[in-house]
């Protein structure tokens, strides 16, 4: 990456950063507030599980599909869908009133946060030398906020606006996120 302009360079840090920070405040937001949720949705606990089962089932699928994805739409293509599935899920979800609903939605979630993780660890390795350090510590701090601002936002999230929120909070740090897609990373 020493051939684009040092603002480019940090815009793309960031966006590492915050692809993998999505995910990680996501999944941490929806365990913190898994009480709320099982009594908003009306499900047991053991219902709740098998929706997390089922975000990592549909998570590991989309894993596996990663590489062919990436070859046939670009990696900002490729994203760029993620960003929407990961978006239409958290809408689903929010908008869920039962637990098949929710399941849906999670589904759907999983199959664009899957990217997010492995997408922001394949543009580490756009980077040399030191300059990867710098991208391995941006990517780390990534999910360090995203886990560490969990419980402070989907606590906030929750107490003001209902369970609903820790999935409809997701819709416009996704477009953020979007922007810098958009912007930073390459085709």
């Amino acid at each position: 990456m020493n051939d684009i302009s040092p603002r480019l360079r940090q815009a793309h840090l960031l966006t590492i950063s915050a692809l993998v920070g999505l995910e990680y405040l996501q999944s941490v937001m929806a365990s913190f507030a898994s009480s709320y949720i099982m009594g908003g949705i009306d499900a047991a606990p053991e219902e709740f599980s098998l929706a997390t089962a089922v975000y990592a089932g549909a998570a590991v699928v989309m894993l596996f599909k990663h590489r062919v994805l990436v070859q046939k739409l670009g990696y900002r293509r490729f994203i760029r869908l993620s960003l929407l599935a990961f978006a239409l899920g958290a809408l689903l979800t929010g908008l869920a009133h039962d637990m098949p609903s929710y399941l849906a939605g999670r589904v759907v979630q999983a199959l664009g946060g899957a990217a997010f993780f492995t997408g922001s660890r394949v543009q580490v390795n756009h980077y040399q030398g030191p300059e990867r350090l710098m991208a391995i510590k941006r990517f780390a701090t990534g999910i360090f906020l995203g886990s560490g601002l969990a419980p402070f936002l989907g606590a906030h999230l929750v107490d003001a606006w209902g369970w609903r929120a820790v999935f409809l909070a997701m819709l416009p740090l996704t477009a953020i996120v979007a922007g810098l897609v958009e912007y930073a990373l390459p085709d």
